[in-house]
């Protein structure tokens, strides 16, 4: 499953539906560029939960978890692996 591109949608369509022209690179932090507010990423950590049917514990909400694509798509890969 691709994560980067599957978290990437559900950020451009129901995070940020008002930034249709946002690019969102990998690399991009996600709340300074507006995209993800503090209840973005409670909603975010939500569906990447569903999606990818993994729990979040509370102290793995942190920035280097959520930060960019490209840390959400580690973290979730570190979480399938482990289970």
């Amino acid at each position: 499953m691709e994560i980067i591109g599957t978290v990437r949608d559900y950020i451009k369509q129901d995070l940020a539906p008002d930034r249709p022209d946002a690019a969102l690179a990998p690399a991009d932090d996600l709340v300074s560029q507006g995209l993800v507010d503090s209840v973005g990423i409670l909603q975010l950590i939500a569906f990447i939960e569903s999606t990818f049917s993994i729990q979040v514990q509370d102290d793995e909400v942190l920035p280097e978890n959520f930060g960019t694509l490209q840390q959400i798509d580690r973290f979730v890969q570190s979480k399938l692996a482990g289970k």
